[in-house]
C-alpha cells in the first residue's frame, strides 16, 4: 500500500466488528476467538482491472485500490525478499497447444495459458528443489 495517491471512495459497506484488524487477523492466525473472520482477498487477475465494470467506473487499477473500495480489513506488512537470489533465467520451454511450458524465476516448471489467459493458476510440474542436493547446485 506504499503508493497510495488518493484515498478511493468504497463501493461497499466495512463488515461490522469490534475487533481491530491487527487484533482480528493475530487472533484468527493463532486460533484464538474472533468477532468475525478476516476480511480480505488475495489479489485479482490482470484483466480485472479493465472487465469489471465496479473497477473500471471507479478508476480502479491497483490491488490496493480494489481493497479499499471492497472495505476489506486493512493489512500491511514490512516485506523483503524471502525468496532464491538470484533469480533464476525466466524462460520459455516448449509450446503445447494454447499452452507455454516455462521455467519461472524460482526455477519451477510450469504450464501456462499464452499471453492474455491470465485468469488461471498455473499448473506446476517440477521443483527447482526436490532433494537435499539440489539445494547444493541452486
Amino acid at each position: 500500500m506504499g503508493n497510495q495517491q488518493k484515498k478511493i471512495i468504497p463501493i461497499k459497506e466495512a463488515w461490522k466488528g469490534t475487533m481491530t484488524p491487527r487484533e482480528r487477523f493475530n487472533n484468527q492466525m493463532h486460533g484464538k476467538p474472533v468477532d468475525r473472520s478476516f476480511h480480505m482477498e488475495f489479489g485479482y487477475w490482470d484483466e480485472n482491472y479493465t472487465v469489471w465494470e465496479a473497477f473500471a467506473k471507479n478508476g480502479i487499477k491497483e490491488e490496493w485500490q480494489a481493497n479499499q473500495a471492497f472495505s476489506f480489513d486493512r493489512i500491511e506488512g514490512v516485506w523483503g525478499n524471502t525468496w532464491l537470489e538470484p533469480y533464476f533465467e525466466q524462460k520459455e520451454i516448449a509450446r503445447q497447444g494454447n499452452k507455454i511450458i516455462i521455467q519461472n524465476h524460482n526455477g519451477v516448471t510450469a504450464e501456462v495459458f499464452e499471453a492474455g489467459h491470465s485468469a488461471t493458476i498455473p499448473h506446476y510440474t517440477k521443483s527447482s528443489i526436490a532433494t537435499p542436493d539440489d539445494w547444493l547446485k541452486v
